[in-house]
């Protein structure tokens, strides 16, 4: 089996959830609805592909026995996730504060229905996909290229993310 980087790929990963979940929500019909406010995040899916494949085939690809893959995929999912819980809130100036770590004095605006979040130089742009009064959905594909495997040749993972907060 190649050595697979996966600290790289799951240090990768988990800056990348956590400023998603710093992003919160954003889009609706009615002009007068606004991310403004406090959020709870309530759901979150990860999806990941590298090269086209799944993590978990990957993985597998590489020798690991789909037991293992499966579980690695899990754990990474789980890890991504967990730290997300509890609360942000977006003020009316610009800042945001959430129960969770995300950065030092991180930032956000929104337009043409993108939640952008820049947190200590890290800029995320989310699309939004639901806002109304109670619910926000954003999503966000992100795209890594990096030697993986270490095997010499580049491989372009692919993240995809979407949250669901409520208020």
């Amino acid at each position: 089996m190649r050595n697979v980087n996966l600290t790289r790929l799951f240090a990768l990963l988990l800056i990348s959830f956590s400023l998603i979940l710093v992003a919160s929500c954003s889009k609706d019909d009615d002009a007068s609805v606004t991310i403004v406010g406090t959020w709870t995040i309530s759901d979150g899916s990860v999806g990941m592909t590298i090269d086209g494949v799944s993590y978990v085939n990957y993985l597998i690809n590489l020798g690991m026995t789909p037991a293992q893959a499966q579980s690695d995929w899990e754990d990474m999912q789980n890890d991504m996730i967990a730290p997300i819980g509890g609360t942000i809130e977006f003020k009316s100036n610009g800042s945001l504060v959430a129960s969770w770590d995300i950065g030092t004095s991180p930032t956000w605006s929104m337009g043409n229905n993108k939640l952008t979040i820049n947190s200590d130089g890290e800029i995320m742009i989310f699309d939004v996909i639901i806002l109304t009064s109670t619910e926000c959905t954003i999503s966000l594909i992100q795209t890594e290229v990096a030697d993986f495997s270490q095997d010499g040749q580049a491989e372009t993972m692919v993240m995809t993310m979407q949250l669901v907060f409520t208020r």
